[in-house]
């Protein structure tokens, strides 16, 4: 029996060989072609299949797809989209959120960073934070008040970890509105949707431009001041948009022992935040504390040596304007000593007026109410 199946083996060899080789074959180009149509199908079934498909081949490596999540409740005022590629790395990150709760939660973090890093182009209710996020917050009418008599918004934040290049931050931003509507529709925030951004619209670091021409501009408070006098490297970098819940003004010089050659450094810097920030806003100069709340948690304006702030209401909204000191690092401290105000007193009453000129222009733009600004009542000279 052994012999006649040793003899057919030798008999059929070739046979088997070319068998095996097919199955072989067969069994690669099974695993080629699947791995491309489950690429596809991720593509396509991702966030519900809301995730725009020019936009995602964009923004994304050469790595396959690996996982998708998605996850939406309107009781929970939850949205979530998640793309992982075959390294466990994302690809695409989609959180939303409309429960104060939960806001109070993420912007307490996203308000101890240097926020905006970016200003977002046309008149999007929103900022870009210094890792690529893309944060969108618009109001949402169909959800009414919160327990503070606040009109109710969305917070959307899209990540996209490989954007670097300008068409792949133009797709993110184009991406990120897109989401958010998705978000707002099926958290049933009622928002109209926010319009499309131009095909090479990106998030950017806001214009620069020489204090002498701040003027007119959002951030004019800076422009007639004397401190820096009639310095001619002093600029203004303007980081405010009409509809974005945070904007920032920075006064700065050229610093260093060399000018021509040195850093550069901020002077003095003012920001505007409107809703609710959870007192999240610690940034510099504010020390362990939030801007815009007193040690006892209320809202009301204070100044001190390093750090002013005025208190509105803003379309119904709590407003909160502040003014503090730059940042500076090397030589560049002993520059700013030499410009600003010597005493603490008077440090303190240069941040007032500061404050005050930029919470009044603010507020005259915005037709916000309620202003509150710092007077020398107010000061608490902690530095």
């Amino acid at each position: 029996m052994g012999a006649r199946v040793g003899e057919w083996r030798h008999r059929h060899r070739k046979a088997l060989l070319v068998t095996g080789l097919v199955v072989v074959v067969l069994a690669l180009v099974a695993v080629l072609v699947r791995e491309p149509v489950k690429d596809e199908w991720l593509a396509r079934r991702a966030c519900d299949g809301q995730l725009p498909r020019g936009e995602l081949d964009t923004v994304r490596t050469d790595l396959r797809l690996e996982g998708e999540k998605a996850f939406h409740s309107r009781d929970l005022g939850q949205y979530r989209c998640l793309l992982e590629n075959t390294d466990g790395k994302v690809v695409v990150s989609v959180n939303a959120y409309t429960r104060p709760a939960d806001q109070r939660q993420e912007l307490s973090r996203i308000g101890k960073e240097y926020q905006p890093q970016k200003v977002l182009p046309g008149g999007l209710p929103g900022f870009a934070s210094d890792n690529g996020d893309i944060h969108l917050m618009p109001k949402c009418p169909r959800l009414g008040k919160d327990f503070d008599g606040q009109p109710r918004r969305m917070l959307a934040t899209t990540w996209v970890p490989f954007a670097s290049r300008s068409d792949q931050e133009a797709a993110l931003l184009r991406m990120a509105v897109t989401m958010a509507n998705d978000a707002s529709d099926k958290l049933g925030c009622g928002a109209k949707p926010l319009p499309a951004p131009k095909k090479d619209a990106v998030a950017t670091e806001g214009k620069e431009i020489p204090r002498s021409r701040a003027q007119g501009t959002a951030c004019g408070a800076l422009a007639d001041t004397s401190l820096l006098g009639k310095a001619r490297d002093a600029k203004v970098r303007v980081a405010v948009s009409d509809e974005a819940p945070v904007g920032r003004c920075t006064l700065s010089v050229v610093g260093g022992a060399d000018k021509a050659g040195g850093d550069e450094q901020r002077v003095v810097e003012l920001t505007s935040w409107y809703g609710d920030w959870a007192g999240g806003t610690g940034e510099m100069g504010s020390g362990d504390r939030s801007y815009f709340l007193r040690a006892d948690g209320s809202r009301a304006p204070l100044s001190g040596a390093s750090d002013a702030w005025a208190t509105a209401r803003c379309d119904g909204e709590n407003a909160g304007f502040a003014a503090h000191w730059g940042y500076a690092h090397g030589d560049g401290y002993k520059v700013l000593d030499g410009r600003l105000p010597k005493t603490k007193s008077a440090r303190a009453e240069l941040l007032r007026e500061l404050v005050a000129r930029f919470a009044k222009d603010q507020v005259k733009r915005k037709g916000c109410a309620g202003l509150k600004v710092p007077g020398e009542r107010d000061s608490e000279l902690r530095r």
